[in-house]
């Protein structure tokens, strides 16, 4: 499924956070309004409901808009790699695309997010009594993981691309830092995640800790986050190491090609292949 929207907006990332927020939470505070006081659900107070529901309008929000903010960070970084870089239609295929064999990935995540809140499903049909707002939060729920899913489906098949394509680079061993756009955009993977994760405690306004509000949040987010940095990384970490070799097994031909009674050239590319060795992969 081509991601058209990503490639037609041309905005600022912050506007899809505030203009999905906004949308969303909107939308809540009428439910919130028109709704009896939640009966299934047994929210502690108003606090607690107010704030899983501002959660529920910015997370959301917040991730639709990391996926153009990614989109567009790696884009860049494609940019600044084209010099050392191999071929990247592998990486531009999975950038755009949103890949059907990940779809049940989507479906599980839907569901996750219903399972949650199963027991307001069990409530119903056991035909207790329940308000719209106890609907509702099922139906928020299962959109954020959906939200949730379509993020994982869409980086994870791109993650995996970039690191065949960081397997790819010509690194300079003498100027490491021109794979440094790589590892940064590593990074931003894992700040996109932790900031996600940073927003849970809004479920808390009540200053009450629940440690069922942070379980499945921390429980997909963390193993995601250091997935996602050690695939590319281990991209990079592949290329260092073969120019590690490729200047290694130079440096011992020229080594064997050097007369040994010059003692003061042997000395310097036993040095040389040392230091060579020594590099961190």
């Amino acid at each position: 499924m081509y991601l058209a929207f990503i490639d037609r907006y041309s905005g600022p990332v912050w506007l899809v956070v505030v203009t999905g927020t906004l949308g969303l939470g909107l939308v809540y505070f009428l439910l919130y309004m028109i709704s009896d006081e939640s009966s299934l659900l047994g929210f502690s107070g108003n606090a607690q409901l107010v704030g899983t529901l501002i959660m529920w309008s910015v997370l959301p929000a917040y991730l639709i808009a990391m996926v153009v903010y990614l989109h567009r960070e790696t884009r860049l970084m494609l940019d600044k790699m084209r010099p050392i870089g191999p071929d990247s239609q592998d990486v531009l295929y999975c950038l755009e695309q949103l890949k059907l064999s990940w779809f049940p990935l989507i479906l599980v995540s839907v569901l996750f997010g219903v399972q949650q809140n199963f027991f307001v499903l069990e409530g119903i049909a056991e035909a207790r009594p329940f308000s719209l707002i106890d609907v509702t939060a099922v139906a928020d729920n299962a959109f954020l993981w959906m939200v949730v899913g379509i993020q994982i489906a869409w980086r994870f098949p791109l993650v995996l691309a970039l690191r065949r394509y960081a397997r790819g680079l010509r690194v300079n061993l003498y100027e490491t830092e021109t794979v440094h756009p790589v590892s940064l955009l590593a990074a931003r993977d894992v700040l996109v995640i932790a900031s996600a994760l940073a927003l849970m405690p809004l479920q808390a306004l009540d200053a009450s800790f629940r440690w069922v509000n942070y379980q499945a949040g921390l429980s997909v987010g963390i193993p995601a986050a250091v997935v996602l940095l050690f695939l590319t990384l281990s991209g990079i970490r592949y290329s260092v190491i073969a120019a590690k070799r490729e200047r290694v097994d130079e440096i011992q031909s020229e080594i064997e090609a050097t007369d040994k009674q010059d003692m003061v050239r042997l000395e310097l590319l036993s040095a040389h292949r040392a230091r060579i060795l020594g590099m961190s992969n």
